[in-house]
């Protein structure tokens, strides 16, 4: 395994502050072959699982665990979209009879096929207790489901509906988009399921954290904006007129999402009170991560290519090579993992810090910020 340690000090203007940010990041090359090697997860331990097809033809699901790399389907079966928890769970969608895929569930010794069907079972999510959920193209339409490691039963009803993008906490509470008479809207499950967007328009991709806050995005006529439910309330945390998409909370419900601007996509940061604007250039900004510390991941587009950066409350570039650096993940200790497409193809990456960074919390708030509207 070839491990690069790279170093970077710099300077840069952002808000009109000049910063001087330093930091150091091993970068560890966790694959080098021929074949695809994509999607790749990462846990609060460092452990990182990827999709790989190794045979040129289905995936396997890799699994690294900070040393070794072992490969837990090795099979000719098709297994791909890989999650894991940070309690060590994985799970994915797997296809036994070569047309429709099942769940299937790793618990770090065996692995449990958790849906045996005629239909699809895709996009799963797992938390910390092992529990999963995810869509299943039923004969009545897409419903999700949740498996809390003795029975399967649905969460989203039986009604004839379009529910897709399901997402967990360690509560566990559900979150998921479905079609409510002509429009999709955010539904909340904790012992019932509730509606939390309640508007005529497109809701779309929730993400939930510990507390059970929800964040999405809406596609309203003039723009997708940002909305996020604090348990009590929904606050709409832009209202720039431009497409503001792709969502993330941590456990702190502070949220990560990339905007367009005159000049491409951009990374914004709401910390609770003001949203921020995090980077300003000429080139894209996306895929934005964040962690309980408020530290920031993310893919950026430079004059060589997409590089991964690093934000906690300075601008760090982790990356400057050849290769598209993409799909980058963020865990609690800084690790960040990511694919790469190289001269061989793709290939998987993880970059560690190895110095102390500066306090997290997002920088300095003395840049142009706006408050979120509480929406009723």
């Amino acid at each position: 395994m070839k491990k690069v340690l790279v170093f970077f000090i710099f300077v840069l203007g952002l808000f009109g502050m000049t910063m001087t940010a330093g930091a150091e990041f091993t970068i560890e090359r966790l694959t080098d072959n021929d074949c695809y090697d994509g999607n790749p997860k990462i846990n609060a331990n460092g452990v990182v699982v990827w999709e790989s097809r190794i045979n040129g033809q289905t995936h396997d699901i890799m699994l690294y665990d900070g040393t070794d790399t072992i490969n837990i389907t090795d099979n000719n079966r098709d297994d791909r979209n890989p999650q894991i928890s940070d309690t060590g769970y994985v799970v994915w969608e797997g296809a036994p009879n070569g047309q429709t895929y099942e769940i299937f569930l790793y618990n770090g010794f065996t692995t449990t096929q958790i849906t045996d069907n005629l239909y699809n079972d895709q996009n799963p999510q797992v938390n910390s207790s092992g529990y999963v959920v995810w869509e299943g193209d039923s004969d009545i339409g897409y419903k999700i489901f949740l498996y809390d490691g003795v029975s399967t039963g649905t969460v989203s009803g039986n009604s004839l509906r379009d529910h897709r993008h399901p997402q967990i906490n360690d509560a566990p509470a559900v979150t998921w988009d479905g079609l409510h008479t002509t429009s999709h809207d955010i539904f909340l499950y904790e012992t019932i399921p509730v509606r939390l967007s309640t508007n005529p328009y497109e809701d779309y991709f929730p993400k939930i954290n510990n507390s059970g806050d929800v964040v999405w995005e809406t596609d309203l006529p003039r723009s997708k904006e940002i909305y996020l439910y604090n348990g009590v309330a929904t606050l709409e945390l832009t209202v720039r007129n431009l497409d503001d998409k792709n969502p993330q909370i941590n456990d702190r419900s502070h949220v990560v999402w990339e905007g367009d601007t005159e000049d491409g996509y951009e990374i914004f940061y709401y910390n609770g009170a003001i949203n921020r604007q995090i980077t300003d250039n000429v080139y894209s900004d996306r895929n934005p991560q964040i962690n309980s510390s408020n530290n920031l991941a993310w893919e950026g587009a430079t004059e060589g290519g997409y590089e991964i950066f690093f934000y906690d409350g300075t601008e760090i570039q982790v990356t400057d090579d050849d290769y598209t650096n993409q799909k980058p993940q963020l865990n609690d200790a800084g690790q960040i993992a990511w694919e790469s497409i190289t001269g061989k193809g793709f290939e998987i990456f993880m970059a560690t810090p190895t110095s102390s960074q500066p306090p997290p919390g997002g920088g300095d708030s003395s840049c142009a910020c706006f408050t979120g509207l509480l929406m009723h």
